[in-house]
């Protein structure tokens, strides 16, 4: 058995997919590629990596892997059957651009909010803090109550 797991678990000098993930695209290499996802990731509670696969293949082997920028991607909710109907981007100039839901690797935080819509994007970690503050401004309102305080200032003139 150790000898089948030794033989099993030799390191990959070579892949296509490991060539991808070292130049994603033209202009970017992997540590760009996982300061973009991660970075979007921390700050939004969203990353999102769209696959461009090589034209005319059979296979849809991937060309290039392309970070989206989260901030500006909204999602365009379908039916019961496909729930993400596209990934979309309104640009600067007036542009749309759609991205098949296929294509998109949606890195998203737990949220805790289930409006309408906003369960399927990820809670900035941001919010945690408001939420925090806002847990501790109720409590210390509790308290005040609890123990016949008023809440408020009091100001002799």
């Amino acid at each position: 058995m150790q000898e089948y797991q030794r033989k099993s678990l030799e390191p990959v000098e070579s892949h296509p997919m490991l060539d991808l993930l070292l130049k994603p695209q033209q202009g970017m290499n992997a540590t760009l590629l996982d300061q973009n996802m991660l970075g979007f990731y921390c700050l939004l509670g969203n990353s999102y990596l769209n696959k461009i696969t090589v034209a005319g293949d059979k296979y849809n082997t991937i060309g290039e892997l392309q970070v989206l920028p989260a901030y500006l991607v909204k999602i365009i909710f379908g039916d019961s059957k496909n729930i993400v109907k596209a990934y979309t981007i309104d640009s600067w100039n007036d542009a749309r651009y759609d991205f098949e839901p296929e294509n998109v690797y949606h890195f998203k935080t737990f949220n805790p909010d289930y409006g309408v819509g906003q369960w399927m994007y990820g809670a900035a970690p941001s919010l945690s803090n408001v939420l925090t503050k806002s847990n501790k401004s109720y409590e210390a309102a509790v308290s005040l109550i609890s123990n016949l305080g008023a809440m408020g200032l009091l100001s002799v003139g």
